[in-house]
């Protein structure tokens, strides 16, 4: 990925065969952190039920420097709200990514509120998917509050979480700024 001057997508899909010890997860995420800094070209980055190494600890450093990126799809890789956290502070600032999907992760309301807080400030995001990630009302009254501030995202899709319907109410009475 590195010196790559065109690959636009890279994917890797159940993976479930990566295990590292933990002096080779820290070389692999070195390695990814260059690569994702220097490479110019890569669109799309999308990993999903790679399950086996902290896929949030590998990319986040990179994607504070990266200006290429368009889309991460990060689904089912078992990403916590510690690691989204990583994540969403890569993010705030991200000057090209507009598309988000991590779904099916277990972030629950506080990754909803370290997404809330990205949100806020990230300008570029247009598509964000956090469906199946066990957030609740608590989580989506977050989400709703930064969308009261932020003005591109134009595609949130909350489906199969914990959300009930004074979650919706609430979301609904929102004066958002989006295009939602």
């Amino acid at each position: 990925l590195r010196n790559n001057s065109s690959l636009l997508e890279f994917k890797i899909l159940k993976s479930a065969l990566f295990t590292f010890t933990e002096e080779e997860s820290c070389d692999v995420q070195m390695a990814f952190t260059k690569a994702l800094h220097q490479n110019t070209t890569l669109q799309t980055l999308h990993f999903s039920f790679c399950l086996n190494f902290d896929i949030a600890g590998l990319l986040s450093e990179g994607l504070c420097h990266n200006c290429g990126l368009k889309k991460l799809v990060l689904r089912g890789c078992n990403i916590t709200s510690g690691q989204v956290a990583m994540l969403a502070k890569a993010l705030e600032h991200h000057c090209t990514l507009d598309k988000l999907d991590i779904s099916f992760n277990p972030i629950g309301d506080d990754g909803a509120n370290e997404i809330a807080g990205m949100l806020s400030v990230n300008d570029t995001l247009l598509t964000l998917n956090i469906t199946y990630c066990s957030i609740r009302d608590v989580g989506l009254e977050r989400i709703g509050n930064a969308l009261e501030v932020n003005t591109t995202l134009s595609e949130l899709d909350i489906s199969h979480n914990l959300i009930t319907i004074n979650g919706l109410v609430m979301l609904n009475q929102k004066k958002l700024n989006t295009s939602l």
